[in-house]
């Protein structure tokens, strides 16, 4: 009788999506989007600017903007004022 193997389990890689925001690693589900990402975070997408790559990327263009393998996200709180 054979022992069962006790190797641990690998994630499938092909399920998650790694990331930066804000220039810290972050693993998501594969097929996120932007909306996905400040939701997932308890961002408030009312109020923060975001740019994915360095390209600014609107409220409303958010939830169809699917995030790739290795995008570095910029998110921070839009301050307005005079």
């Amino acid at each position: 009788m054979t022992a069962p193997s006790l190797s641990p389990q690998i994630p499938d890689a092909a399920a998650t999506l790694q990331l930066q925001l804000n220039g810290e690693p972050l693993s998501l589900p594969a097929g996120s989007t932007l909306q996905d990402l400040l939701l997932a975070r308890g961002l408030d997408p009312a109020s923060h600017a975001t740019a994915v790559n360095g390209s600014f990327v609107a409220r409303d263009a958010r939830p169809a903007h699917l995030l790739q393998p290795g995008d570095a996200v910029t998110c921070f709180q839009a301050i307005v004022g005079g």
